[in-house]
C-alpha cells in the first residue's frame, strides 16, 4: 500500500491525495525479470484557479505489466 498528500499552494493546486493497494507476480520472460500488477486507486484533486475551482476524485481498479531490463 501507499499514499501521498501534496499541494500546499503550490502552483494554484489547493491539495491532491491518494491511496494505492497493489498486488504483483513477478517472473522472468526469457532473460527478463516481469511482473504483473493488480490493485486499486483512488486520487483526490482540489484545483482553485479563479474564476475556476476543481473538486475531483478518481477510483478504480489498476491492471499493469512491467518488464526491466
Amino acid at each position: 500500500m501507499k499514499g501521498d498528500f501534496g499541494g500546499f499552494g503550490v502552483d494554484k493546486m489547493h491539495k491532491t491525495y491518494q491511496a494505492i493497494s497493489w498486488l504483483a507476480y513477478h517472473f522472468k520472460w526469457g532473460k527478463l525479470d516481469s511482473k504483473v500488477v493488480a490493485g486499486f486507486r483512488y486520487l483526490k484533486l482540489e484545483l482553485e484557479n479563479e474564476p475556476i475551482a476543481v473538486d475531483v476524485a478518481v477510483r478504480g481498479p489498476l491492471i499493469g505489466f512491467g518488464v526491466e531490463f
